[in-house]
């Protein structure tokens, strides 16, 4: 699917690398990268935002992006 869609953005100063957001994500779109969170395939995401709500230091916001 192509278009606008909802997406996890980081904020990486307030990251602790927890690991909760990419261990909740059902679609297993969110992968670790080195110590925080990476989108590594933005077209699989199902834009439920339960890495947003589960994440301890609010680092995580869901941002409208181009999914192309």
């Amino acid at each position: 699917m192509t278009g606008f869609q909802e997406l996890p953005a980081l904020d990486s100063q307030r990251c602790t690398g927890c690991c909760r957001c990419t261990d909740v994500c059902p679609a297993a779109c969110l992968v670790m990268h080195w110590d925080q969170p990476m989108l590594a395939l933005p077209r699989a995401c199902v834009s439920c935002a339960l890495c947003v709500r589960i994440c301890p230091e609010d680092a995580l916001r869901m941002e409208r992006r181009w999914c192309g």
